[in-house]
């Protein structure tokens, strides 16, 4: 990795990146809300919402998208996904950094099926709270340590991204 430090909104995540491009950076998620969730976001976190992107940071995050996605499947040996990007406040962007959440999904994990959204909305509170006040609360979903994001990182960027022309910088 590079020695800069790499932000997601306030937040340094430059331990946590498994697989990124000149434009995005795949990291581990500090509270998921199923195994393997995970985030991608461009570099640079001026870029709020989906539709502030040229249109070369728009290929490049969402080739990474793409990417991380065969690769989290891979790695959770399922077969589906839930993509979900909430751009801007009203739609629960709670960090002012577009972001996309890519959840590994298997039959019956969130019944019903689309009760993953109210955790994604839920997410979302507690990573602003995190933000204004410096903790995350969550009775059932404890915040990992970060020796354990990391090992977590690295895992991935060995095991299941090693084959694909996006590697950590």
């Amino acid at each position: 990795m590079s020695s800069s430090i790499l932000r997601f909104g306030a937040f340094d995540v430059t331990s946590q990146v498994f697989a990124s491009t000149r434009h995005a950076m795949a990291f581990v998620n500090l509270k998921p809300i199923a195994p393997l969730h995970v985030l991608v976001v461009p570099r640079l976190n001026r870029y709020r919402r989906l539709n502030d992107l040229p249109p070369d940071v728009l290929g490049d995050v969402f080739g990474l998208v793409q990417a991380v996605q065969r690769g989290v499947e891979r790695a959770a040996a399922c077969a589906s996904s839930t993509i979900s990007i909430q751009d801007g406040p009203d739609a629960g962007q709670t960090v002012d950094h577009l972001h996309v959440h890519i959840v590994p999904r298997r039959k019956g994990d969130f019944e019903p099926n689309d009760a993953i959204y109210p955790k994604l909305d839920e997410f979302g509170l507690k990573l602003r709270a995190a933000q204004l006040c410096g903790t995350i609360e969550d009775e059932a979903r404890h915040p990992r340590k970060q020796e354990e994001m990391q090992k977590e990182a690295q895992w991935l960027a060995r095991e299941h991204f090693a084959d694909l022309q996006f590697t950590p910088q």
